[in-house]
């Protein structure tokens, strides 16, 4: 079900509600050379729908959460912000972690042809706007069906967290496309903001002007975590 239809639009914004047109700013340089890498990566991998439970392992049995140390610092880190989930799946794991840490908003982010309900891209109605949730806290929170790339190069610098669960070559078929989105992550991510995961492939991960936090924090490989300090 595609829900950007006319018939959700909200020509009356109101407090809390998100625009993915307002949202989707950033007038990349690389754009040009981005479109050649998705293409690539495309032919290489489709849109194949492959569901996993990686960032189940933040949230299940034996939940990093439970330690009042990782909750703590999660708490500071999302309260009030954007959570970026590239690779979501079919999982709602990020989407608990985005309420449960109060974010403002949480868009996860798949092409698989059974992402489902999911919303529109690139979004064509400036009057879009999608409303909070009715949990407490509110949330925002959207399935956005886009190439991941494609989606995070469009995002401002600094406006964002983000998590990213079993991204490896099984789901990146082209390195330079891997390098490229990497880039991106840490372009968009908000200063002072995270970046974490579960067994994603991070051997085209720059992670200078980051700062690695899971072992401060108690947490060991395939779980990492980096904090944006420039």
């Amino acid at each position: 079900m595609n829900v950007d239809r006319i018939e959700d639009i909200n020509p009356n914004p109101e407090k809390g509600s998100v625009s993915l047109h307002d949202l989707l700013t950033h007038e990349n340089p690389n754009a040009a050379r981005y479109q050649g890498l998705i293409q690539r990566q495309m032919q290489a991998y489709g849109d194949t729908f492959l569901p996993h439970r990686f960032s189940e392992r933040w949230t299940g049995d034996a939940s990093p959460f439970e330690e009042e140390g990782v909750r703590n610092f999660f708490a500071e880190k999302l309260q009030g912000g954007l959570l970026i989930d590239p690779g979501c799946s079919d999982s709602d794991a990020m989407r608990y972690t985005a309420r449960l840490f109060k974010a403002k908003t949480y868009i996860g982010i798949d092409l698989g042809k059974k992402l489902d309900p999911y919303v529109g891209y690139p979004p064509t109605d400036p009057r879009l706007r999608f409303m909070p949730s009715t949990n407490n806290p509110p949330c925002v929170e959207l399935k956005v069906k886009a190439d991941m790339l494609d989606f995070i190069s469009h995002l401002p610098d600094n406006s964002a967290n983000f998590s990213v669960n079993g991204i490896d070559d099984s789901i990146i078929l082209v390195a330079e496309y891997d390098e490229a989105f990497w880039n991106e992550i840490k372009r968009a991510t908000r200063l002072g903001g995270i970046i974490f995961g579960y067994e994603s492939r991070l051997s085209h991960f720059d992670a200078k002007g980051l700062q690695s936090k899971e072992k401060e924090l108690g947490l060991r490989w395939p779980y990492f975590i980096y904090e944006k300090v420039v």
